[in-house]
């Protein structure tokens, strides 16, 4: 069998459902997208404990090809997105919403 690898693919993913159940991770500490509560245990927090939403997404704010990987090493139940390609589809989207 062959080797593993990390590779960025191309998936269609509602914005709303990502911005409500994104875990997004700082230095050393997560946040929550949904209600903005800091300092969360990235390794062990299934559910934000102010919003009790249930986390699907991670994503760092650190730039770089390797924090994919990281992210899945440290949460292999999350789904990792690159977090400029959300910050800039929640951009699109807040504009598009100003235009109409």
């Amino acid at each position: 069998m062959g080797k593993n690898v990390y590779i960025r693919v191309w998936k269609e993913l509602e914005l709303f459902d990502m911005q409500k159940h994104l875990l997004i991770v700082g230095d050393l500490m997560g946040d929550c997208s949904n209600c903005k509560e800091v300092g969360l245990d990235i390794s062990a927090v299934k559910t934000c404990p102010k919003c009790n939403t249930e986390f699907k997404y991670i994503a760092s704010r650190a730039q770089g090809s390797s924090q994919g990987k990281r992210l899945k090493t440290r949460r292999p139940d999350l789904i990792a997105i690159e977090f400029a390609d959300f910050k800039e589809a929640q951009t699109r989207d807040e504009a598009r919403k100003f235009l109409e």
